[in-house]
């Protein structure tokens, strides 16, 4: 960007300063009107590119918060196929629980923890 012409800002006119003040004060007024009308400029600057900058982001929001739907939505899909598994697992576990088969061998369970703790505490609880 082309920096801009401050012979064209015209100092803000203050006449009763400008009439009575010695030729230092002038020169002083001036440079204060000076940085004033710089500091303008500057401000506008920022302003605009701000201007400029905001479809952007606005663009960069928008493209955002599309990847956050799209990850919801593949993230609310695995949750749901996950508890399928899981009542799926559960199911299966009562199933094999109330099966014929695991009620005739709980007896030989049994002995086997007791055997297996009897031996435990043989070997000093390891």
């Amino acid at each position: 960007m082309a920096e801009p012409d401050v012979t064209a800002i015209e100092p803000t006119a203050a006449p009763s300063l400008a009439a009575t003040a010695a030729p230092e004060t002038r020169e002083a007024y001036a440079l204060r009107q000076l940085a004033a009308a710089w500091d303008l400029i500057f401000k506008l600057h920022r302003a605009n590119e701000e201007a400029r900058s905001a479809p952007r982001a606005d663009a960069n929001l928008l493209a955002e918060h599309a990847t956050l739907l799209a990850d919801r939505d593949s993230l609310a899909a695995e949750n749901a196929a996950l508890r399928a598994e899981r009542d799926g697992l559960r199911a299966a576990q009562a199933t094999l629980l109330a099966s014929t088969s695991w009620r005739l061998t709980a007896p030989l369970r049994r002995l086997k923890r007791a055997l297996a703790g009897q031996s435990a505490a043989r070997n000093g609880g390891a």
